[in-house]
C-alpha cells in the first residue's frame, strides 16, 4: 500500500515508474545507474519519476522481483500497485564498442504505449548525452499525450563539441607557409643586396648595405626554421593525434620588443 507521502508527491504531475533495466553485456549496477541519469532528465522536464529504489521501498523487494518477473507483461500491475501513471520500460546494452538504448513509456489504464524512443551512443563518452536527448524525446511525447500537466520538454539538447588537435592542424601548416615564404624572400633579397654591394660606389654605401644583407640573410633563415619546424608540427598533429579528444591548450605572452605564442597538446 503506498504511504500518503508517496501518493501526494505522484499527484503533482504526471508520473512514471522505473521497475528495472533490461540490460545486455552490462556490468552489474551499470543498467541501473543509466535509468538514474534517464529519471533525473526527466524529473527536470516535469515529470514524477519512481526509480528502482523507490519501488523497492513501496513494495519491498520480494513484491518487486514478483512484479518484474512475471512471464507476461506486467506493467499495469507495476503502475496499479505504485498508482503511478505509467511505467517505463527500459532496455540498455551493448553495441560493438558503443551503447544501445531504448525506452517504452506504457499506460498504467491500459498497458498502451504512449511513448517509444531509442539512442544509440558511440562511446561511454556519449552516453550522458543520449540519456539527455532521450529523457527530451520521451517528454515530448508524453507532452502530446498528457497536455496541459505540467510537461515542458525544453529546447533540443546539442551535444558539446571539442575541438580536436587534428582540427587545429591547420594553423602551424599556415604559420609554417608563411614563414618559409617570407623566409625564402628575405633570401633572395640578401642575394641581390649582396649584388648591390659588389657594386657600390663607396664605402659608406658599402657598409649600409652589408648590414642590410646580413639582417636579412639572419632573418631568411631564421623564418625557413620556423617554417620548416611548424610544418612538422602540423604533420604530427595529424598522424599522431588519437581519435580520443586531447587536451589543447594555446598561449600568447608579449616580449620586450614582440610577443611568443605556443600550441601545447597532451594525451
Amino acid at each position: 500500500m503506498l504511504s500518503i507521502a508517496l501518493a501526494s508527491f505522484l499527484a503533482a504531475s504526471p508520473s512514471l515508474a522505473i521497475p528495472g533495466v533490461s540490460g545486455v553485456w552490462l556490468e552489474s549496477g551499470e543498467g541501473e545507474l543509466y535509468a538514474n541519469v534517464l529519471a533525473t532528465h526527466l524529473r527536470q522536464r516535469g515529470l514524477t519519476v519512481v526509480a528502482t529504489e523507490d519501488i523497492v521501498a513501496v513494495l519491498g523487494l520480494e513484491r518487486q522481483k514478483q512484479l518484474t518477473g512475471c512471464a507476461t507483461d506486467c506493467s499495469a500491475e507495476i503502475a496499479a500497485a505504485l498508482g503511478t501513471d505509467g511505467v517505463l520500460l527500459m532496455r540498455a546494452g551493448m553495441l560493438g564498442r558503443g551503447y544501445s538504448l531504448s525506452v517504452r513509456v506504457v499506460s498504467a489504464k491500459d498497458a498502451a504505449l504512449l511513448a517509444d524512443a531509442s539512442e544509440v551512443a558511440a562511446s561511454a563518452d556519449a552516453l550522458p548525452f543520449a540519456l539527455e536527448h532521450l529523457a527530451w524525446t520521451l517528454a515530448r511525447q508524453l507532452e502530446t499525450k498528457w497536455p496541459g500537466r505540467g510537461i515542458t520538454p525544453g529546447a533540443e539538447p546539442k551535444p558539446v563539441t571539442k575541438t580536436s588537435v587534428r582540427m587545429l592542424a591547420w594553423i602551424p601548416l599556415a604559420v609554417g607557409v608563411v614563414s618559409l615564404g617570407v623566409g625564402v624572400g628575405l633570401r633572395l633579397k640578401a642575394n641581390g643586396t649582396l649584388l648591390e654591394l659588389q657594386q657600390a660606389p663607396n664605402g659608406t654605401a658599402a657598409l649600409t648595405l652589408r648590414d642590410a644583407g646580413k639582417l636579412e640573410q639572419g632573418l631568411g633563415y631564421t623564418l625557413i626554421g620556423v617554417g620548416g619546424a611548424a610544418a612538422v608540427t602540423a604533420l604530427l598533429m595529424v598522424v599522431l593525434s588519437p581519435a580520443a579528444e586531447p587536451t589543447v591548450s594555446l598561449g600568447f605572452t608579449p616580449l620586450e620588443g614582440g610577443a611568443f605564442g605556443s600550441l601545447r597538446w597532451s594525451w
